[in-house]
């Protein structure tokens, strides 16, 4: 379905319409208001990136638990709880880096947290396009004849690629955070 798009003569401008709509950058305000407001809420001495214990599966785990959560409930919901989830982690880790220098915070979030947050923001978007299709299919009439299923198996092949590609970011970002923030905060491996 999304080669014979792709090989339908469609120009790049086209496609890029079909892949980013004006709703993308909804997830991403919603995170940055969440960092806006949590660095703002932090009263007390400044936060100190620090070492912790944690291993691969414990990242992974935790980051697949918030990613899946952004997704099915974006789905629910054409992204509204999934926009409240990425807030939520907006305000957390603007009030866990509140207060922390430049060079620290660039070492300590920036390399993990580039494809971490992307892959979120993603799957929100995805979320969002996907509960958009079984909208339009709960919506249509039974008695009439449903003429967008061509697209909308498109739109579905589409959003299943990229749902791959935000969860190979997530992994990116465990790798990163597991085996290189480590090194560059300057944690002991012991």
């Amino acid at each position: 379905m999304l080669s014979k798009v792709l090989n339908s003569g469609n120009t790049r401008k086209d496609l890029q319409g079909k892949l980013f709509s004006k709703w993308t950058i909804l997830p991403a305000l919603f995170y940055i208001l969440g960092l806006i407001f949590g660095n703002a809420m932090h009263r007390g001495p400044a936060s100190h990136l620090y070492c912790r214990k944690a291993n691969a599966h414990m990242i992974l785990e935790a980051n697949t638990s918030i990613f899946m959560a952004i997704f099915i409930s974006g789905i629910i919901s054409y992204g509204f709880l999934s926009y409240l989830i990425l807030f939520a982690q907006g305000v957390n880790h603007g009030y866990a880096t509140a207060g922390s220098g430049l060079g620290e915070l660039l070492a300590g979030v920036v390399p993990h947290g580039i494809p971490e947050i992307s892959s979120f923001i993603l799957s929100s978007d995805i979320s969002r396009r996907m509960s958009g299709v079984l909208l339009k299919r709960l919506i249509s009439r039974g008695g009439e004849k449903y003429y967008g299923r061509e697209a909308d198996h498109w739109e579905i092949e589409l959003s299943v690629r990229l749902l791959t590609m935000a969860y190979s970011l997530l992994l990116l970002a465990c790798c990163i955070e597991t085996f290189i923030t480590p090194g560059v905060l300057g944690c002991s491996s012991s």
